[in-house]
This record gives structure tokens, sequence and C-alpha cells, in this order.
């Protein structure tokens, strides 16, 4: 192997090792938000859209801290649905709509879920 491979290979290690840590971070944060989302969905103040993502139902009614909690949350969906999105090459918007699907059967009952022509459904 020549001197140029062992960087490649150094740097692939160190991006993989960078990943796996990033990936356990995400999975941190997601983990720590999961009760407050749930209220915030029993409160009927967020629901599931049809995206995978996150939404806040009224925006003028929704406080500071749940539209930060959102927020936090659809960035690091997004940053899921991309890994993954590259790791089976496809899109993270096809990985965030069939995540979607995922979420809505699995939802509890009386959570708001965005249907495909936009409106909002309690289950």
């Amino acid at each position: 192997m020549t001197m140029r491979s062992n960087y490649t290979v150094l740097a692939c290690l160190a991006c993989a090792a960078t990943m796996a840590a990033g990936a356990a971070d995400i999975k941190a944060r997601m983990k720590a938000r999961v009760e407050k989302l749930a209220e915030l969905k029993k409160e009927l103040v967020i629901g599931e859209d049809s995206r995978g993502f996150v939404g806040v139902l009224k925006e003028e009614t929704a406080s500071d801290t749940a539209k930060k909690l959102v927020a936090d949350e659809n960035a690091d969906r997004k940053l899921v649905y991309e890994a993954i999105a590259k790791k089976v090459g496809t899109t993270a918007e096809k990985v965030g709509e069939s995540r979607a699907k995922t979420i809505h059967e699995r939802a509890a009952s009386g959570v708001m879920l965005q249907q495909a022509d936009g409106t909002w459904k309690q289950k």
C-alpha cells in the first residue's frame, strides 16, 4: 500500500468514526426529547406530518419552547433521513415519506397526523 493509500484509509476510518459518534449524539438527543414531544402531541400542540417530521399545529398558540423542540427534532430527523438516503441510494425526502407512514401506523390514539392533502386528522 502506498503512503497516499494509507492516508485515504485513515481518512475513511476517521470519517466513519465521526459519523458513528455523530449518530450516537443524534440518537441521544432524540431520545431525550421523546417524552416532551409525546406530551405536546397529547396536548394537540404538535403532530406528525406527511413528510416524516413534526409539525406545530397552531403557530400562534405554541410556546417558543415547543417551537424550539420541534425545530431541534426536525433537524435531527433530517440528518437521519439524509444518512439513510445516502446509504440506500435514494433521497432524504423519500426516506422521510416512508418513515411518515410507519410513524402514522404506530402513532398513539389521539395524535394529530397530517394527511397527504395537507389536512390534519386525529388518529
